[in-house]
């Protein structure tokens, strides 16, 4: 097939996903579709509306240093909806309760509980934990002269904590599939970006490792408040120190989204693709090469947004290739 034949459009939607339990969640510009196997090696695809949900709306604002906070805040409860989502998939296959249909929807208060839960477990983790653990470092009271190294101690133990709670929980067999989900989702979203046609032949081809990754994100902000927590002033009180180190969370959060737009508007400037370099290198801790059942799955939830958002009679269908399975 001709190259330009597949090529998109300049105006396409920056699609991107979510790994999820044994699927994978795909995000488009009105739906966005979760796409789970079953134990019977079929595939259970479902495609809700994005506009109906308030910060649906809220991600929409492109006002700089405020949009990514707002994006943040979409992506992690359309996040959270489709763990649960799959969870519940996964839980129904599991007892066995014959034909597998959609499972029930998930109200807004259960994602906001977990929501909120999941913030602090993470605030209590990496904020209250480290600056916990280095006031045992100090001799005697504080001085002006130990509040930077203190504070870069929070730093190193905090990235000594996340990259730890990484390698632990890779070790897990579940974690290992749900990070080849991970590469999957990344393949199809390569391949799409790349003009190819999306056949699980070309998907299998493409790299696992994209600009626009949470890991990547995830990493950027950590470096970013090892510096910046560094040269802070460091109160005597415990309080006061978990309550102004968790202030500065949202500007770090809306600098790293900024940053990770700017540098993927640069990336092809031969000279400047060094801005992504160490980004990128995260993501080898967080994806792993997909078989051909995960990229199947991937590619099952990318066809319905892109079928959903009208793309499906402009791409070529030979581009668009559903597997036998669904």
């Amino acid at each position: 097939m001709d190259k330009d034949a597949c090529r998109l459009p300049p105006e396409l939607f920056r699609y991107g996903g979510l790994a999820v339990p044994e699927g994978v969640m795909m995000r488009g510009r009105r739906y966005f579709a979760i796409a789970c196997r079953l134990p019977d090696g079929t595939i259970l695809v479902d495609k809700e509306r994005l506009d109906s949900r308030w910060l649906y709306r809220l991600g929409n604002v492109n006002i700089p240093f405020v949009r990514g906070i707002f994006a943040l805040l979409d992506t992690m409860t359309l996040g959270i909806r489709s763990l649960l989502f799959a969870s519940q998939v996964q839980v129904k296959a599991a007892q066995g309760e014959g034909p597998i249909d959609k499972p029930q929807s998930i109200g807004s208060g259960a994602i906001l509980a977990t929501a909120i839960l999941s913030f602090v477990f993470a605030l209590l983790l990496f904020k209250a934990l480290p600056t916990y653990l280095t006031q045992f470092f100090v001799r005697g009271p504080l001085s002006s002269e130990k509040a930077h190294l203190l504070n870069l101690c929070d730093g190193l133990i905090r990235s000594a904590l996340f990259l730890g709670y990484l390698g632990l929980v890779s070790r897990d067999r579940h974690v290992r599939r749900l990070f080849m989900y991970h590469g999957a989702e990344h393949k199809s979203i390569n391949t799409l970006e790349s003009g190819q046609p999306l056949t699980v032949e070309n998907t299998l081809r493409a790299s696992r490792i994209h600009p626009r990754c949470g890991t990547s994100f995830a990493v950027l902000v950590l470096f970013l408040d090892l510096v910046t927590v560094t040269f802070l002033p460091r109160p005597a009180s415990f309080l006061w120190r978990f309550l102004l180190q968790t202030s500065i969370v949202p500007i770090i959060a809306s600098v790293g989204y900024e940053y990770i737009r700017l540098a993927m508007r640069l990336q092809k400037v031969r000279a400047l693709r060094w801005l992504l370099t160490p980004t990128l290198a995260a993501q080898y801790l967080t994806t792993r090469e997909p078989e051909r059942e995960q990229v199947e799955v991937a590619l099952a939830a990318l066809y319905e947004v892109l079928k959903a958002d009208g793309y499906a009679a402009w791409i070529p269908q030979a581009s668009l290739v559903v597997p036998e399975s669904t």
